[in-house]
């Protein structure tokens, strides 16, 4: 007897010959353990379960709300300035909790860890078939983070991986500085602080984010109206 469709099965058999003669039962064994039992001359399996379908799974968010004004984005990966409460939803007829795990690391703008959250953060409930868990990412990280759960049955279900990062925290206050080497000191006194194409001015714009880094910065530069054409002109470096 081949069992191909998913369901759970139980197979009861009563054996007799041509002259009504009821066959004696042997114990049916399956790796050294017995997988039935026999009253009255009929054996009874036990139940059998057929599982060819990996579970199915979603996670959702309760913040969708990411910066969509992004210059320099890791690729794949959003922002957003406050925190996230992820909800993990399994549905599977033999999902087993303890089957279920998730890797989620935070690090900083350095690459160094500030935070990791594992399968212990992983509190189920259940109503019938539908396993739920909720992780929250609070903290201030960029956060990779991997979810794969698989059956009694040992069916995996796809790799789930998102990359965000969370940062709730300004960067730090902007601070300009103006190149001036000893000779430019001397030379700013003689043409009273004016610059030529022989003697530009460099500005250097510094602020610093611990989680996500700076991204850009937005300058305008407004030129007098006596300037020539000629000096007028500005790069960026």
């Amino acid at each position: 007897v081949t069992f191909k469709a998913d369901g759970k099965y139980s197979i009861s058999v009563d054996y007799k010959d041509w002259s009504g003669n009821e066959a004696s039962y042997a114990a049916a064994v399956v790796s050294g353990n017995a997988v039935g039992t026999s009253a009255d001359g009929v054996y009874t399996s036990k139940t059998i379960n057929v599982d060819t379908t990996a579970p199915v799974y979603k996670v959702t968010y309760d913040n969708n709300d990411y910066n969509k004004d992004v210059k320099s984005a890791e690729a794949g990966r959003k922002y957003y300035k406050a925190g996230r409460t992820a909800t993990i939803e399994v549905t599977d007829k033999n999902f087993r909790t303890d089957e279920a795990s998730i890797t989620a690391v935070g690090v900083d703008v350095s690459g160094k860890t500030v935070k990791e959250i594992t399968s212990s953060a992983l509190n189920w409930t259940q109503s019938g078939d539908t396993y739920t868990a909720k992780v929250e990412f609070k903290d201030d990280a960029n956060y990779t983070v991997d979810f794969a759960c698989e059956d009694m049955a040992s069916n995996n279900a796809a790799l789930y991986e998102e990359l965000f990062t969370v940062d709730t925290a300004t960067p730090s206050a902007v601070k300009v500085s103006y190149s001036q080497n000893v000779l430019e000191k001397v030379l700013n006194k003689i043409t009273f602080g004016f610059y030529n194409k022989n003697k530009p001015l460099t500005v250097t714009l510094e602020s610093e984010d611990t989680t996500s880094g700076v991204d850009y910065f937005d300058v305008s530069v407004v030129t007098e109206g006596s300037v020539s054409a000629t000096n007028e002109n500005v790069s960026d470096n």
